[in-house]
């Protein structure tokens, strides 16, 4: 299976319509930023894909060169990149502008927004989508990505909820891991954090899996001690989950080796319960232990500072394997912000849970696939 059918796996289903339309993404980039209102981080002013810039490519290429391709070269071309999807839980468009100098989205007051300087990192790197639309609940968002398909054909309409029995998505459904064996892509492949999709332990395994490590359910009851499930067994973590979840990822990837990998890393945060995270994680050191009463937004912030601060912790680990420069990162956002953390242009009226744009607005950037 190629970089781009894999990508478009993961778009197909609607779960990120991208463009006007619903458009997902098409085979050049130059494409997409027509129908889907893209914006790249280019060296130059041309965009990638551009006739002039590939011309000026392939003259370079024969000076440095002399027409011939190295074996390194050839190697690198041949060894298939790391994929790394990581999934943002309530996490809107209004606070991804991470500072004034270089938004990745320009909405609201800047100055409000946490500081995010690994995912502004990422957003100066890769290609912005400023127009991708999910779902306004977490759950269609990710069984669409999953199987490349509508959420509406395979049940997955809503949030599922233990309390009212759902049964998720359907075990009958062909996923995306099942698509990489299935193409002998020579892919190892594990979902790390928020399954949301169904109730019971064994079901990330049974849809295709060969590795879950994370949290079956929906809301964390506490970032502190909760229930982490791996491969169908339940234990009683008292780590916090934002770190655990990092700490699991690298686990994992430690013991690939030289094969090429998918992670789908899902983090729970920045979904309530509001709370303060451990302070080596975030800025704002002042707070006291989250009350209902006051404005959620510095909790929610300190949160998205500690997702932030734990990306940052991977890129680092992988840089030091020497995995970084040949990892393509999706980063997607599953819907809105909570409505009690809702910011300009949106109000809680149209926030998570809605249709309107505050609602299903989609955080969404990933590497140029060239």
């Amino acid at each position: 299976m190629k970089l781009r059918e894999l990508v478009a796996t993961l778009l197909a289903g609607g779960a990120l319509a991208c463009g006007s339309q619903g458009t997902p993404p098409t085979s050049t980039i130059t494409h997409t930023e027509a129908a889907a209102g893209v914006e790249t981080a280019p060296p130059g002013d041309s965009a990638p894909g551009d006739d002039a810039d590939t011309d000026d490519v392939e003259q370079e290429l024969d000076t440095d060169t002399g027409g011939t391709v190295s074996p390194a070269d050839t190697a690198a071309e041949e060894r298939p990149p790391d994929i790394l999807v990581v999934i943002a839980d309530d996490f809107g468009l209004e606070h991804a502008s991470f500072d004034q100098s270089s938004p990745c989205y320009d909405l609201g007051e800047a100055s409000d927004d946490p500081a995010l300087p690994n995912l502004a990192a990422l957003c100066e790197r890769g290609v912005r989508f400023t127009n991708a639309w999910a779902h306004p609940y977490c759950s269609p968002t990710r069984a669409g990505m999953i199987t490349g398909r509508q959420p509406f054909r395979t049940g997955v309409g809503w949030a599922v909820r233990a309390q009212e029995k759902d049964p998720g998505l359907p075990l009958t459904e062909f996923t995306l891991p099942q698509a990489l064996e299935a193409a002998e892509s020579g892919y190892a492949s594990a979902l790390i954090g928020k399954w949301h999709l169904s109730l019971d332990e064994d079901d990330p395994n049974t849809l295709g899996w060969p590795h879950f490590a994370g949290y079956i359910r929906g809301t964390l009851p506490d970032y502190n001690e909760w229930e982490r499930v791996e491969n169908g067994n339940t234990t009683l973590v008292t780590e916090y989950a934002t770190s655990r979840q990092v700490d699991d990822a690298m686990d994992w990837l430690a013991k690939r080796g030289d094969e090429p990998w998918l992670m789908w890393l899902s983090f729970n945060t920045p979904h309530d319960p509001f709370h303060r995270p451990p302070d080596h994680l975030h800025s704002n050191h002042h707070l006291a232990d989250y009350n209902e009463e006051t404005d959620a937004l510095p909790w929610f912030s300190a949160m998205s500072e500690a997702m932030d601060t734990e990306l940052g912790r991977l890129t680092e680990w992988l840089q030091a394997q020497g995995r970084w420069e040949n990892t393509v990162v999706i980063f997607v956002g599953d819907n809105g912000n909570h409505p009690h953390v809702t910011g300009d242009p949106y109000d809680e009226e149209r926030a998570k849970g809605t249709l309107y744009q505050g609602g299903h607005s989609a955080v969404f950037r990933i590497d140029d696939l060239g």
